[in-house]
Order: C-alpha cells, then structure tokens, then sequence
C-alpha cells in the first residue's frame, strides 16, 4: 500500500490543525469547564466550546445553527480566534 501523498498546503493544514487542536483544548479546559465539541458530516465540520443539549432535545437545533466549515483546520481556526482574539468578559 503507498502512503498518500499531499501537496504544501494539505502539509502545512495537517501540521497547523495540530497546533490549533491543542490550544482550542487548552482554551476549553481554562474556559469552557474542559468541553469542546467537534463534529464531521458530510456537508462539512462543526463545531464550538461547550456541548449540545442532548438531553432535552434542543441540541439539535444548536447544531444545526452552527456554520459549516469545509475542512477541520478552518474550523479549528475559528474556534482559536472565537477565544484568544475576541473580547472576554
């Protein structure tokens, strides 16, 4: 089996989402009582700091107000400027 073979680009998102990963977890744990949510669908990723409301039904219309992203690292990317570029309270 050959391995895959991605461009620059596909190389350097792969590497960033890393980066990304571990500080929208580290924002989560300082910030969001450790809980972040991310999703794949085929329509694309989604995602946000807290967790849906399972239990009483709405979570899934907070999932489905949530914006598509076309790709992890995008989603990832929003989150982290959600957190560190936004105003906090």
């Amino acid at each position: 089996m050959k391995p895959d073979k991605f461009d620059r680009n596909e190389l350097f998102e792969r590497r960033e989402a890393v980066i990304l990963m571990d500080l929208v977890t580290t924002a989560a744990d300082k910030c969001h009582g450790g809980h972040v949510t991310i999703m794949k669908f085929t329509s694309g990723w989604k995602g946000f700091y807290g967790t849906p409301d399972l239990d009483s039904g709405k979570g899934r219309d907070e999932v489905a107000r949530l914006p598509n992203y076309a790709s992890l690292y995008l989603l990832l990317a929003d989150l982290y400027h959600q957190h560190y570029h936004e105003e906090r309270p």
